[in-house]
């Protein structure tokens, strides 16, 4: 078979609305644009944001009145199937079998700095860095479970990792850098420089599974200046 290019998206959302005339064409217009293979959309609303005509769906919440904290969209083309994780609300996974092998798709967002814990007590990034804990300890599992598949973790991990510290923690980002290399995870876009606004959505692919041929985002608004999420998007391409 002949190489084929696979083009992953990640985008947080913050919560569009079913009912937005304002936002929601935009957003809309944007997926078109990326014509992703796959869409990692955080903090969505699968009501609002449904691709359903083009893809199948990957979610843990089905009640379409509520908001997804992540969902993944694969191209109809593909099959996948659910894998559990360590938190279903947050975390989804799919395998993917494609051309170059398995491929495991997890899409999450990593907490951000006030969250305070099921008690209410927990410090500012307390809760992020146990978070990245135990996705880490998430992906080896997964991985040892799959042996042979590649992993692709993408998402909001709420922190920049361009070197501007825009937002984001120094031990934060040395632990996930541990818990990457750690998982044999490649950080793709660490080096995306925007405009405007830094990028704290990245995406992750297992360092030797596949030849990346393009790196990519895009800001968070428009050219007219409407603000369509508080993030911007990122894509990758892969050659299998």
């Amino acid at each position: 078979m002949t190489p084929k290019n696979l083009k992953i998206a990640t985008w947080n959302l913050d919560h569009p609305k079913p009912n937005s005339w304002k936002k929601k064409p935009h957003i809309e217009a944007q997926i078109q644009r990326v014509d992703a293979d796959i869409w990692i959309l955080t903090e969505t609303n699968n009501l609002a944001i449904d691709l359903s005509k083009n893809y199948h769906k990957f979610t843990t919440t089905e009640d379409f009145k509520k908001d997804s904290y992540t969902t993944i969209w694969v191209r109809s083309s593909f099959s996948g199937h659910l894998l559990n994780t360590f938190d279903s609300d947050i975390a989804v996974c799919v395998s993917l079998n494609l051309l170059s092998g398995n491929l495991l798709i997890y899409g999450t967002i990593i907490t951000w700095h006030g969250d305070r814990g099921k008690d209410g007590q927990s410090k500012n990034w307390e809760e992020h860095y146990k978070s990245i804990q135990l996705h880490g300890d998430d992906w080896h599992r997964l991985l040892q479970e799959n042996s042979g598949s590649g992993l692709l973790v993408a998402g909001d991990f709420n922190q920049s990792r361009d070197e501007s510290n825009w937002y984001g923690t120094e031990k934060g980002r040395a632990l996930l850098t541990e818990q990457l290399k750690r998982n044999h995870l490649v950080c793709l876009t660490d080096e995306l420089k925007p405009m405007q606004r830094h990028n704290i959505d990245h995406i992750c692919l297992s360092e030797d599974w596949a030849e990346i041929s393009l790196v990519a985002c895009w800001e968070g608004r428009t050219e007219d200046d409407i603000k369509l999420s508080d993030h911007n998007g990122v894509y990758v391409e892969i050659t299998l």
